[in-house]
C-alpha cells in the first residue's frame, strides 16, 4: 500500500512490485531482512519488532514490524505478509511521560517535609524519600504499609480506637479534604522518640482542579514548640 511505499522510500506502491529489500536497503540491512524473512517462511513469525528508520530523508521514525507466513488452503507456506505501524508519536509520549514522572519525583524528594499524595479513596499514589526515610528510622520499614498502594487512613484508624485525640483529628481532617468538604486542614501533634519529645505539623491540601485526592505533608516543629515553651 501507499504507506509501505513511503516507508520504503518508493514513489508509489507500483514501484515496489517485483523488487526485493536489496533494491531499497544497504547490503548488510537487506541481508539481515532476508534471513529474518527466511525464518518467517519456515513458520517463525516476527511479532512486534521495533525498528528505527529514516524515511524519505525525514526525521527517524520508530516502526512496529509484524511478519507472518502466508499459507494456502492446505496450510502450505507460499509467502509472507508484513505490516509496519508507525509508533513514533506513541514512543515520544511514553518518553515524555517517564520524564514528567521523574521530574515530579525529583521535586517531591527535594522537599524536606515528609510528603504523601493520596487518591480520592485515601490510597497512596506517591511518597517522597523523606517520608520513607522517617518510617525506616522510626521502626516501620515495611513499605507495603506506608508506600504506594497502601491505605493512608489505616495507619491512623487503629490509634483512634484507643482514644488518641490527635489520630481522631487527623482522620477527620484528611477525610474532610478527600470528600471536598474542606480544601485545607492543619494539625500540630506530638510524636515522641525514645528519650526525646518531638512535635510535628500535618498539612493536608486538596490539589487544584477536579482531580480530587489530597497532598499530605508532615514537618517537624520541635524547635519552634520548645521556643514557645521557653517564652
Amino acid at each position: 500500500n501507499r504507506a509501505c511505499a513511503t516507508n520504503m522510500g518508493a514513489a508509489s506502491p507500483q514501484e515496489l512490485i517485483g523488487k526485493t529489500d536489496a533494491d531499497f536497503y544497504p547490503p548488510e540491512v537487506a541481508e539481515r531482512l532476508r534471513l529474518e524473512e527466511e525464518g518467517v517462511l519456515k513458520g517463525i513469525p516476527i511479532v512486534n519488532q521495533e525498528i528505527r528508520k529514516q524515511i524519505a530523508g525525514g526525521e527517524p521514525r520508530i516502526l512496529l514490524i509484524n511478519k507472518v507466513p502466508l499459507r494456502d488452503g492446505d496450510g502450505t507456506v507460499s509467502g509472507l505478509v508484513g505490516a509496519a505501524f508507525d509508533i513514533t508519536e506513541i514512543k515520544q509520549a511514553e518518553v515524555a511521560l517517564r520524564e514528567s514522572a521523574e521530574f515530579q519525583r525529583c521535586i517531591l524528594n527535594s522537599l524536606p517535609a515528609h510528603v504523601v499524595v493520596l487518591d480520592k479513596a485515601g490510597k497512596i499514589l506517591a511518597v517522597n524519600e523523606p517520608w520513607l526515610r522517617f518510617a525506616r528510622e522510626n521502626g516501620n520499614p515495611d513499605e507495603e504499609k506506608i508506600g504506594v498502594g497502601a491505605d493512608y487512613l489505616e495507619v491512623c484508624i487503629p490509634a483512634c480506637y484507643v482514644g488518641d485525640p490527635y489520630a481522631q483529628a487527623a482522620v477527620a481532617g484528611v477525610t474532610a479534604v478527600l470528600s471536598g468538604e474542606q480544601t485545607r486542614f492543619r494539625l500540630e501533634y506530638p510524636c515522641d522518640a525514645p528519650g526525646r519529645a518531638r512535635w510535628f505539623t500535618m498539612e493536608v491540601v486538596r490539589p487544584a482542579g477536579d482531580i480530587g485526592g489530597a497532598i499530605v505533608a508532615h514537618s517537624e516543629i520541635t524547635e519552634r514548640k520548645q521556643a514557645e515553651e521557653a517564652l
